[in-house]
């Protein structure tokens, strides 16, 4: 699952992937597997503030595995003298026993603080995409 957010030229200036790799019994059990989390800034001058990832059973034992990553990055110059912040709470990726995948991510945010309020920033778009890899 990655989540990543889009300056008004569609540059990727900051994301974050959370990925589970698995073995499914199909219609038994989901045995353990593994997660992790890539993450990017493509635009110079971002960084990472904070970073937390679990990886295990998400519903039950034998139900669900998943991977869930939460994380922040910021950059001090994308519009100065503003900070701007981006969050990447609850980032997340399943595999469920009947070998459906899902993922999302809950309330991804950014923020302009630590500067002069009344200086316009140029926005910025959120985007998702689940893919299936090998």
């Amino acid at each position: 699952m990655r989540i990543w957010w889009e300056d008004i030229v569609n540059n990727s200036v900051s994301e974050v992937t959370a990925h589970v790799q698995t073995t499914v019994n199909w219609g038994s059990c989901v045995y353990s597997g593994s997660g992790w989390e890539t993450h990017d800034w493509a635009e110079t001058g971002w960084s990472m503030v904070s970073n937390s990832h679990w990886n295990g059973p998400r519903i039950g034992w034998c139900t669900d595995w998943a991977s869930n990553n939460s994380q922040e990055h910021h950059n001090h110059t994308f519009c100065w003298p503003k900070n701007v912040h981006t969050h990447f709470p609850d980032t997340f990726v399943g595999i469920h026993v009947n070998g459906y995948a899902y993922g999302g991510n809950q309330y991804a945010s950014y923020i302009s603080h630590h500067g002069w309020t009344w200086v316009p920033c140029f926005p910025l778009q959120r985007n998702a995409q689940l893919s299936w890899g090998s």
